[in-house]
């Protein structure tokens, strides 16, 4: 009955790792806060299209001595003044300052909501990297606690047979060094496994405790032209690099505003009681249009155009360095992921071949045909041969997830349910660009052409885009059953 109450343990899924993670990564919450505080940015500047009202008001002593003390026989006066002011100031025309202001405040909140996006990127592909190390490092202590075992059993097999009189004691003592030997690499393999769940602790702000293998991965770009392609159009950075470009364009052209007239519009009454050294009562109510034009202001007006123009500048090779960079990080990752696929057959067959070996020299060795270093050197070959193909499966795993985050598209990846990891009602309200339509064709991967033939007639950009056909690594799991002895 106690079974009943008891929720089962689940294991964690990578969809779920990445959706905490999303949610409560430090970095992402700090980068949460910079898009809320540019949001009142905006309004802030917006505030410049708006009348200003103002209160003033004073009193005190007055000392007077004016034309009209004196000409009315009082000399100069003393009195004990009070007054009060309300002012409405509306600008009409402040040189476009107002409007650019705006606009560079617009353009500074969509590039840090692209950083934003970047970020959740960054963090994701930190959980994925984590996550699936955390399963190598598991896989590898599995493997090595089978090969000292397997150690174990042959030390226990030669020393029976030395005592019996059937060996020699210099293969106990080899059998022993080889099993000294692979439990120092079985101290080794639980180190990287801890510092893959630091990793993970970091990633996703918990333990790992029962991690689910993940099955699928998303398609790739059949081609490095096409994956750049579609990096250059949908990368966070590339996207905010451009953005800055905008908002310096802006804030450049605010500038001008300081070379042109301001016209504002101000309606104002005051009252006042004994000023002016007149023990009296004053009213003025006034309706006005002023005009200011500065004529100078020390040079500081033209050192800021130039300083937003040096900033423009900058602007705009950091986003050219930004292109370069992403170009060179896609070649990077395509590359690992070409190398890893391209590697992952040879090393099953390796596994195989080891574990045939194995069979055949433990049978000779039965025969006095081997000796029992030939059987142990076969031993390590085939644990060797396990660890390197876990260790490719790795590999190409992670590398087709580090080519879908130089894409910008790591969270859009179904295994990830992007509509389970990014919430649809956030504060990222600013319109995403790179969903018009013109841009559908390079971001939506059109399947990849049947025996080589481009059958739908599509264009260049669109081949090169095309999907990477399915073969992921599960045979991997098959190929570490094959290699058995």
């Amino acid at each position: 009955m106690v079974g009943l109450f008891v929720s089962p343990v689940r294991a964690m899924s990578l969809t779920e790792a990445v959706r905490i993670a999303i949610v409560e990564h430090p970095a992402i919450q700090a980068s949460v806060a910079a898009l809320g505080a540019s949001g009142y940015a905006v309004k802030d500047a917006r505030a410049g299209y708006y009348p200003s009202l103002d209160l003033q008001g004073d009193t005190g002593h007055q000392f007077s001595d004016t034309t009209t003390t004196r000409g009315r026989g009082l000399g100069g006066e003393d009195t004990w003044r009070r007054s009060m002011e309300a002012r409405l100031t509306q600008n009409l025309f402040n040189g476009f300052a107002t409007r650019y202001r705006v606009k560079a405040a617009e353009k500074q909140m969509e590039f840090l909501r692209h950083q934003l996006l970047d970020t959740r990127e960054s963090i994701a592909l930190r959980v994925v990297e984590a996550y699936l190390g955390v399963l190598r490092g598991q896989k590898v202590l599995e493997l090595s606690g089978r090969n000292i075992d397997r150690h174990r059993e042959v030390l226990k097999d030669v020393r029976v047979k030395a005592e019996k009189g059937g060996g020699n004691w210099g293969d106990v003592n080899q059998a022993q060094s080889r099993l000294a030997l692979a439990e120092s690499r079985l101290t080794l393999v639980k180190g990287e496994l801890r510092e893959a769940k630091a990793a993970f602790l970091e990633a996703v702000g918990i333990i790992a405790t029962d991690l689910e293998r993940p099955e699928s991965v998303t398609p790739i770009p059949v081609s490095l032209e096409g994956a750049v392609t579609t990096a250059l159009l949908n990368n966070p950075t590339v996207m905010a690099a451009a953005t800055a470009i905008e908002a310096s364009e802006a804030d450049f052209k605010a500038t001008n505003a300081a070379f042109m007239p301001k016209f504002n519009l101000e309606l104002s009454e005051s009252r006042g009681w004994d000023t002016d050294g007149l023990e009296e009562r004053t009213l003025d109510r006034r309706a006005l249009v002023t005009v200011q034009f500065n004529l100078f202001r020390g040079g500081g007006d033209i050192a800021r155009k130039k300083q937003a123009y040096e900033l423009l500048t900058e602007a705009r090779q950091k986003h050219h360095e930004s292109i370069r960079l992403i170009k060179k990080q896609m070649q990077i990752d395509y590359s690992a992921y070409e190398t890893a696929r391209d590697r992952i057959e040879a090393l099953k067959a390796r596994a195989i071949a080891s574990a045939e070996a194995v069979a055949a020299y433990q049978s000779q060795f039965r025969f006095g045909r081997r000796s029992m270093l030939d059987v142990l050197d076969v031993e390590n070959e085939l644990f060797q041969a396990k660890v390197a193909l876990v260790d490719v499966d790795l590999q190409h795993r992670v590398s087709r997830y580090r080519v879908l985050a130089t894409m910008g598209s790591l969270l859009e990846s179904p295994e990830l349910d992007s509509r389970t990891v990014v919430p649809s009602e956030d504060i990222l309200t600013v319109p995403r660009e790179r969903e018009k339509p013109s841009r559908t064709n390079i971001l939506r991967y059109p399947a990849a052409p049947e025996n080589g033939e481009d059958k739908s007639g599509e264009n260049k950009l669109n081949r090169d885009t095309a999907v990477q056909p399915e073969s992921d690594p599960a045979p991997v799991e098959s190929g570490l059953k094959d290699a058995s002895p």
